[in-house]
């Protein structure tokens, strides 16, 4: 089963990012998350990869390392309708 995962971050934490990263983020019910296709949450900072849409309209993925510290909590589903906010 493939599953996605919505990582939730602490409040405040998304003025820390640049503007390129911020472009990444969604909202939602005043929170912001990540939508990550792969997490490793087993090392000093919390691993994400990241699907996003290129400029040229092609699918590019990226990964994140942030602190453990500025997630408030991940939901992982294999189907993101389940996920009430998204």
């Amino acid at each position: 089963m493939s599953k996605n995962y919505a990582v939730v971050l602490s409040p405040g934490v998304r003025d820390l990012f640049p503007a390129s990263m911020i472009a990444l983020l969604k909202q939602s019910d005043g929170f912001d998350y990540f939508l990550a296709s792969k997490v490793e949450p087993n090392g000093t900072l919390y691993e994400m990869t990241i699907e996003h849409t290129l400029p040229n309209g092609k699918l590019g993925s990226l990964q994140l390392h942030i602190q453990h510290s500025y997630i408030s909590y991940v939901l992982a589903t294999a189907d993101l309708k389940s996920i009430g906010f998204i």
